[in-house]
Parts: structure tokens; sequence; C-alpha cells
């Protein structure tokens, strides 16, 4: 199953601003609301995106490689994600 295109652009505001609060300010949403669809997100896709601490988030490896493909895809050299 595929994630939607709202929920990997919540992802890329996340992983962009470095924190899940600076993103929801962005999106106009609560922290939760973006916390529970990056989460969603890491269980549709089986791989923890980001590490979460007391001092904020840091991408992992499957959040760095997920963040490369959106932005490959925005520029329309996706990987075939929609075929």
């Amino acid at each position: 199953m595929t994630p939607d295109d709202r929920t990997l652009h919540y992802f890329r505001t996340v992983y962009a601003t470095g924190s899940i609060r600076a993103a929801a300010r962005q999106l106009g949403m609560a922290p939760s609301a973006v916390s529970r669809k990056v989460a969603e997100l890491e269980r549709r896709l089986g791989a923890s995106l980001l590490e979460r601490s007391a001092r904020g988030i840091r991408p992992t490896e499957a959040g760095d490689l997920l963040s490369w493909v959106i932005r490959l895809s925005a520029l329309g050299l996706g990987c075939g994600w929609r075929r």
C-alpha cells in the first residue's frame, strides 16, 4: 500500500523543519496530529523514519532515503510508486 501525497508532505515538513512542533505550526495542525500521521506512515512502510528523543527528532537512514525519494518525485524523477 502506497502512502498518500498528503502524508508524505507531512513527513517532508517534519524532516525539513527538524521538529514536529515546527512542522505542525507550518501545516496549521496540532503537533499530536502530525505525530500520529508520521507514526502511521512508519507503520505502513514498516520502518522507523525518525529517532525521537527529549531533544527532538533526527531522521533515520530510512527517513533520509524517503525524503530523497519524495524530492525526486517532486522533480518528476520518481521511482515508479504510482505505476
